[in-house]
Parts: structure tokens; sequence; C-alpha cells
């Protein structure tokens, strides 16, 4: 008696089989397609996340080597007609740090000064009054 056994070979496909074939092959275009488009928007998600941190990291590594951080503060332009320089003081700590030359619009007398220029005058030591 013959021994019956199995093997895989090749099959000609009804009409039926390849329509379904044709659907279940679409399906996992689409489903591939999907899984893609969200591991990309997850990779990217996560990316901008890691690149986030690393800037926080460097930004916290930098003020505690540092002993400082960079902050908005207040500062205030003081002109002094003695030396015809503007100088930049800093609000909280009420230091000067930086001056440069007036422009010559600068160094023109204002006739009738802002009450702003006024005290400006006032604060740099001049009496905010123009002798005319």
């Amino acid at each position: 008696m013959p021994d019956k056994m199995t093997r895989n070979l090749p099959v000609r496909l009804s009409d039926e089989e390849l329509r379904s074939r044709s659907d279940d092959l679409a399906k996992a275009e689409i489903d591939r397609v999907q899984l893609e488009t969200k591991k990309s928007a997850e990779s990217s998600n996560y990316n901008k996340q890691i690149k986030e941190s690393k800037i926080k990291i460097a930004d916290l590594s930098q003020a505690i080597s540092s002993r400082q951080e960079y902050r908005d503060v207040e500062i205030e332009e003081r002109r002094n007609e003695d030396t015809f320089m503007v100088e930049v003081w800093r609000l909280d700590t009420n230091e000067k740090i930086s001056e440069r030359a007036m422009t010559s619009a600068e160094r023109q007398i204002q006739l009738f000064p802002t009450a702003a220029t006024r005290r400006s005058r006032r604060r740099s030591g001049g009496d905010g009054e123009n002798a005319a």
C-alpha cells in the first residue's frame, strides 16, 4: 500500500480565491501604511522630547557650573553730560554694565525736556532744568 504524504506545490487560484487574496493584499497594505505613519509620528515625538531634554540638561549644567544664568533684567540708559557718554545700568543691582559715546543727536540740548528726560538727568546728577 502506498504511503500518503503532503507536499507544498503550486495550485491555480480560482476567481473567488484571487478576489479574496486581492482584498487581503489591499487591507494589508493599508495597515502597513498606517503603522509606518504612526511609527513616524511617534518617533518624531520622541526625538523632539529627547532633544528638549538634552537642551534642558545643558542649560542646567551650564548654570550650575558657572553659578549664573541669563535672565531678562530691567536696565536703564543714563546720559552723563559731563563725559558725553550714555551709561547702561542694571536696575536689580544698580551696577553700570556698559557705556557708549553719545550720538550727535543725544548731545543736543533739549529746550523743553520731557518728564522722562528730567528724571534721567536727576538720576545722573543733573538738575533737570536747562538754562536758556
